[in-house]
């Protein structure tokens, strides 16, 4: 039996190991770490409201300084029930009683991180994010860790940041609602895809809208 010469094999071999470390070394250079993440993020953001359908302006029409909310076709909207006192029948029902503070500013913080804003600018280290808007200022650690925010008349917001791979990922949680922001930047810095989720813990059906934002060249 003839035998192939040893050398013929070798440029053969050499390109099946090239071909089977390709996807390997791609994936490392897709892979960043969240330092590298964080300088993506940073920067001036502008939301593209031709490819953010799911939102829409609130007040005037289209202003920067306007925040945007679900649009109602987006789907079942959840809505945070105030609780009141029931009514009887006949004339003897009594008044319904009044709306608890505590549930009411629990209301107003949870429906807050359900719009967001045409323009915000992001600071973004490894450990921390920093987001300016029309609205303020807001930081949060990214730790991965639950935090608890007081947000007025004894009520509570508990809120959770974390890095996963080039997404920065937030929860916000008031009694049964809890909302969700991941902000999905592209290797070039240029391009958030912004995801929102609703869910209730009772069991009532969930809502998710995306959006895109645009970096803003610096002045």
């Amino acid at each position: 039996m003839a035998r192939t010469p040893r050398s013929r094999w070798l440029p053969v071999a050499a390109g099946l190991c090239l071909l089977a470390a390709a996807p390997v070394l791609d994936a490392a250079a897709q892979r960043l770490t969240p330092a590298e993440v964080a300088e993506r993020l940073t920067g001036t953001w502008q939301m593209n409201l031709d490819e953010s359908p799911q939102f829409r302006p609130q007040g005037a029409f289209a202003r920067p300084e306007a925040p945007v909310a679900l649009a109602a076709k987006a789907g079942p909207r959840l809505v945070l029930a105030v609780q009141r006192g029931g009514r009887g029948g006949g004339g003897g029902a009594l008044p319904p009683a009044p709306p608890d503070p505590r549930m009411l500013a629990g209301q107003r913080a949870i429906r807050a991180v359900q719009q967001v804003p045409q323009t915000v600018t992001i600071e973004a280290t490894a450990d921390s994010v920093t987001f300016r808007d029309p609205r303020g200022v807001r930081t949060y650690a990214i730790d991965n860790r639950t935090h608890r925010e007081d947000v007025g008349d004894g009520a509570t917001m508990t809120t959770k940041t974390r890095w996963d791979r080039n997404t920065l990922r937030q929860e916000f949680v008031v009694d049964e609602t809890k909302v969700t922001h991941a902000f999905t930047v592209n290797n070039e810095g240029t391009r958030i895809e912004f995801t929102l989720r609703i869910d209730n813990f009772s069991g009532a059906p969930g809502r998710q809208a995306k959006a895109v934002y645009e970096k803003v060249a610096a002045q």
